[in-house]
């Protein structure tokens, strides 16, 4: 698969949401999708930046989405349905201030209809982890307008699907 491929597995993903059933949402987020919510926030990235994250780079734009796949057990992406729709797509990358702060070193946000994704970037040096995986990112709430109450109508924390065929699991 071309490495445009991850973005369109991102949107086939993102439309198993519409509704938010969670009856029929999928139990997983596949390994391309996850590479698309990457790209989108590499591409938000300050330049300076980017240079610790090389191996998030590398990661994205390998086609072979089998390469390292079970290192990235832990991963997750978290989805949240608002009661309200946003008028248009829109994208965030918050930063972390402090290096001594256990949150990851890059958060992204993905908000479109009545869904926000958000993700924790892996593979960053700041994050000195030892290994890809990063913290729980379902107790960081989003920064938006929502205030400091906010409460998504529901929401749910897709682990990464480290298993072959994991598009097939997740349409099923």
């Amino acid at each position: 698969m071309r490495p445009d491929g991850i973005d369109q597995d991102f949107e086939w993903f993102a439309q198993k949401f519409r509704g938010f059933d969670q009856r029929q949402t999928p139990a997983h987020i596949s390994i391309p999708a996850f590479k698309g919510l990457v790209r989108k926030a590499l591409a938000l990235m300050p330049s300076e930046d980017l240079q610790s994250y090389e191996d998030a780079i590398e990661w994205v734009t390998n086609s072979d989405h089998d390469f390292d796949r079970n290192a990235f057990a832990g991963l997750s992406c978290l989805v949240h349905r608002v009661d309200s729709t946003f008028s248009e797509p829109w994208s965030m990358l918050m930063r972390r201030l402090h290096d001594d702060e256990s949150w990851p070193f890059y958060l992204f946000y993905l908000g479109s209809d009545q869904l926000l994704f958000q993700i924790a970037v892996p593979l960053g040096q700041r994050d000195n982890d030892g290994d890809f995986s990063t913290p729980d990112i379902s107790a960081i709430v989003p920064p938006l307008a929502f205030g400091i109450s906010y409460e998504p109508s529901s929401r749910i924390l897709l682990p990464v699907a480290v298993r072959r065929h994991a598009r097939a699991l997740v349409a099923a």
